[in-house]
């Protein structure tokens, strides 16, 4: 007989394994990063020293919890398997499927065509649009490879790091000027990155197409490298510095959820930055 999905789903709730989970939990918080005793942590999940030490020594076994010390100075916290289980999850959710409910919504809330590149070698992909019924739609390459340093989703990736590492990404190469609004100066350029940072959002004002402007926030992973970005495009003409402001403030937002959903956690010490590797830059 197959089960009543209209049930509720705490029906079905295996207290042992909500117990664990919660303990996973509790080892995963900034403040349990030099372990956890069993007495702490069986006072916080709610249940005995003896049921607490006998769920953390079946997590223990396979190597989802670790510990430290012996008798009373025993410390736990988490274990090196959680690690491939991570890896694992990251690899069979492609950015495309996370970042699709993020580009759909963000279309139908800006009227304005959303965009998903990724960086690729010395240059940067779009490999997903989505455009909003009825909106402005500015038919632009997909697929090709686009420049770093003329585009908004480009750039945004160059100003999520450092100016060393944005050289590095650039190379020896001179910059390519593909209107006359476009910045070829490397110098010019990093001070633009710093401009980035402090805004939040990458804007190629005229750079790429002339009489396009477009907005751009980067993406970043479990690593906090960003090696891709949302963004969207619009004509110059009649764009007020409000609504590029709004436009930019909703990109950054979907960026940051698409992020937690590739596992970045933000660095309280790089709020400022939004990153903790740029800072310095």
């Amino acid at each position: 007989m197959s089960a009543d999905t209209s049930e509720p789903a705490e029906r079905y709730k295996v207290h042992s394994v909500a117990r664990a989970l919660h303990m996973l939990e509790m080892l995963a918080e900034p403040s349990a990063d030099g372990g956890l005793s069993v007495t702490e942590i069986g006072e916080t999940v709610g249940v005995s020293k003896s049921a607490a030490f006998a769920i953390l020594q079946t997590l223990l076994r396979d190597g989802y919890v670790a510990d430290s010390g012996v008798g009373q100075h025993r410390r736990y916290r988490l274990g090196r398997a959680l690690t491939r289980l991570g890896d694992r999850a990251r690899s069979q959710t492609p950015l495309r499927d996370i970042a699709l409910p993020v580009l759909r919504r963000l279309a139908e809330e800006l009227r304005l065509s959303v965009r998903l590149g990724v960086l690729l070698e010395d240059g940067v992909a779009v490999i997903e649009r989505v455009d909003a019924p009825g909106g402005l739609r500015i038919d632009l390459r997909m697929g090709d490879r686009e420049l770093l340093h003329t585009t908004a989703v480009g750039k945004a990736i160059l100003a999520a790091g450092t100016d060393q590492e944005a050289r590095a990404m650039l190379g020896s190469r001179a910059l390519i000027r593909r209107t006359p609004h476009s910045i070829t100066d490397i110098d010019a350029l990093l001070a633009h990155l710093g401009t980035i940072r402090a805004r939040g959002y990458a804007v190629d004002d005229e750079e790429d197409y002339e009489g396009i402007i477009c907005i751009g926030a980067a993406i970043r992973d479990h690593t906090d490298r960003a090696t891709a970005a949302l963004s969207v495009t619009t004509l110059k003409a009649g764009l007020t510095a409000e609504r590029l402001a709004a436009l930019g403030t909703s990109l950054v937002g979907g960026a940051a959820e698409i992020s937690t959903a590739l596992g970045f956690v933000p660095h309280p010490a790089a709020a400022r930055t939004g990153s903790k590797r740029a800072e310095g830059a």
